[in-house]
């Protein structure tokens, strides 16, 4: 479903979904147009700012405008959707690379071009809560809490890792 002056349009009678055949075809036109664009979400991936079944609104963005925290639309060479979280923006060589990572995923995505960001998430809907909730520079403090909490472990882990590997092999 997209949402237009506050009326809602599907796909071909489909609820918008990022499963959807042609999903980014119909997103980059609508977005061209400057419509926002609603997505139900589902699977585990940007959890717990996004949850399944949650409702996104996605934004036209300017990919000269990415910056780490956004949540964006990426386009992948194979020609699916994915949404995911800017961790960094760099040049190289000249070109413009986003790192890019699920809230839930263990690693990052390898870095794509900033022209692969079709649309900035700009606010999601709790599934069949009814409150939209806005995103942006102030994320959620549960959010905030998760991602702080997860650097802390990761941190803590390598750190582990260090200590093993470093009594396994004094001398080393």
């Amino acid at each position: 479903m997209s949402t237009y002056g506050g009326k809602t349009r599907t796909y071909r009678k489909e609820e918008l979904s990022l499963e959807l055949p042609q999903l980014l075809e119909y997103v980059r036109y609508e977005l061209s147009r400057h419509h926002h664009i609603q997505l139900k979400m589902s699977g585990s991936t940007m959890r717990p700012t996004i949850e399944d079944g949650d409702v996104v609104t996605i934004a036209p963005v300017d990919a000269t405008t990415i910056h780490p925290q956004d949540i964006v639309l990426v386009a992948t060479p194979s020609g699916t959707a994915l949404i995911r979280r800017v961790l960094s923006v760099e040049t190289r060589d000249g070109t413009l690379y986003a790192l890019t990572q699920g809230d839930h995923a263990k690693r990052p995505d390898t870095p794509i071009p900033l022209t692969r960001i079709i649309g900035r998430v700009v606010s999601l809907q709790r599934k069949g809560r009814g409150k939209t909730i806005p995103l942006g520079s102030s994320l959620p403090l549960r959010t905030r809490l998760w991602m702080w909490l997860k650097r802390w472990w990761r941190r803590e882990g390598q750190r582990s890792s260090k200590r093993t590997t470093e009594t396994a092999n004094p001398g080393a």
